[in-house]
């Protein structure tokens, strides 16, 4: 690919100023009252994207599955605005128990798909995307494909435990130390890649040309798996909700889990399923361990999840927080969020919250300990902007001029349904997905 030199100026502001923007109506006010500016918002959906694999009973599927997003800028020659997004594990149904063991397995279409970085541009004008490039992930030795299968079997709904990888049919898959289901990414000083995942959790650092160059997991765990470098407790994540944004914040990667950790760890996760706590992970690169804890406390009204993260280029974070609802009544909303007056929990006594982890304590018992969650600012309320046809928003950048774009997770196109005799899954008649920009100026 020919080397390009973005602009990363207000020019970009000032092009997504002039490109068809829709404005959102705002509520009736009286006629002495100043009507609040709403932000801007433009849509612009993918074309039909490749085929990637056919599975063993002749079903073709197309890329997709985008769970991360990161702004490079624009590109000075042909104004388009750059981007690269990265696929999770692969296409997968819903997980059920195939094989009647009692166990909810997670049914893979392509087993052996490879996760991989993307690469797509947008041109505002013309209202069009167009994928630009892939870069397939490798293990360490360059030669070893990622894979999108589960590293570890154990006792379910355990730490270090994950929902055992099938076929269509309901075969177990052999475990895979390389099985990443990746969720995020940021770009880090020297041009690698940090990316999370929510199998360990871990974190991993690739290399422009996408060979894993370190991965950081909980320590407790298989020395295979990665460097024991994270808080053993991360181990207790309840299956698919490990980490699920990563930003680069002052020299530090800073990882948000989905939802609360089981802490204290059962068998059915009730603890992370009463939780509005997830925990945030300040890790230091250089010298290769946690560097602190903070709190993140989710909203009261039915939001149960982090769907990512970027740095604001303010010192802060931008955090995406929704469901898993469409139409006006979802909710999807971004905050600007700051940790630098938060309460660093890793460094609790046991008796700080009298003897209840921080994933036991309701919002009130934090601060009746005097420990302070990060702060929350809400920017966008995306079903208030019209954004309501799309329940997996996974992908957040901050593009120049203070301009938001998001990226959904089509599912691969997916419904979620599997038929283990016939070794087919369902798809969606329309599974679009949407590249939004939201002007917040």
């Amino acid at each position: 690919m020919t080397a390009r030199t973005p602009v990363r100026t207000g020019a970009v502001a000032a092009a997504l100023s002039a490109a068809c923007w829709v404005a959102p109506p705002t509520a009736a006010h009286a006629a002495d009252e100043p009507v609040p500016q709403a932000p801007k918002v433009r849509k612009i959906r993918f074309p039909a994207l490749r085929e990637v694999g056919t599975s063993a009973a002749g079903q073709t599927v197309r890329l997709g599955g985008f769970s991360g997003l990161w702004y490079e800028g624009k590109d000075a020659a042909s104004g388009r605005l750059r981007f690269v997004t990265h696929t999770d594990r692969g296409p997968n149904a819903d997980s059920v128990d195939l094989d009647g063991d009692g166990e909810k397995d997670r049914p893979f279409v392509l087993p052996g798909f490879q996760p991989r970085l993307v690469r797509f541009e947008a041109d505002l004008a013309a209202g069009t995307v167009v994928v630009t490039g892939e870069t397939p992930l490798f293990g360490r030795d360059g030669v070893s494909q990622a894979t999108g299968v589960w590293n570890a079997s154990g006792k379910a709904g355990m730490a270090w435990s994950d929902e055992p990888s099938v076929d269509l049919r309901g075969s177990k898959l052999p475990t895979d130390p390389l099985g990443l289901d990746l969720e995020g990414i940021a770009r880090g000083a020297d041009g690698s890649w940090w990316l999370c995942d929510e199998y360990r959790p871990s974190l991993c650092r690739f290399s422009s040309e996408g060979r894993l160059l370190e991965r950081h997991v909980p320590a407790g765990g298989d020395a295979a798996f990665g460097t024991p470098s994270l808080p053993a407790v991360y181990a207790q994540r309840r299956n698919n909700r490990g980490f699920e944004g990563v930003a680069v914040l002052g020299g530090r990667v800073v990882a948000f889990t989905q939802s609360a950790l089981d802490h204290p760890d059962g068998p059915k996760d009730k603890t992370s399923k009463e939780s509005r706590v997830v925990r945030v992970l300040s890790f230091d690169p250089a010298a290769g361990k946690t560097a602190a804890e903070f709190a993140y406390v989710l909203e009261p009204d039915g939001s149960d999840k982090i769907g990512d993260v970027c740095a604001d280029g303010a010192g802060g974070l931008l955090v995406l927080e929704r469901d898993d609802e469409v139409g006006p009544k979802a909710k999807k909303r971004i905050f600007r969020v700051r940790l630098d007056r938060a309460t660093d929990i890793s460094k609790l006594s046991a008796d700080a919250l009298g003897g209840r982890t921080p994933e036991q304590a309701k919002p009130e018992d934090l601060a009746a300990a005097g420990i302070a969650p990060v702060t929350k600012e809400l920017v966008a309320d995306l079903a208030a902007l019209g954004c309501t046809d799309a329940d997996k928003p996974e992908g957040l950048a901050l593009c120049d001029g203070g301009v938001i774009a998001l990226v959904n997770d089509d599912d691969f196109g997916l419904d979620g349904t599997v038929d283990a005799t016939a070794g087919k899954v369902g798809f969606r008649a329309d599974a679009p997905v949407w590249l939004v920009l939201i002007d917040t100026r």
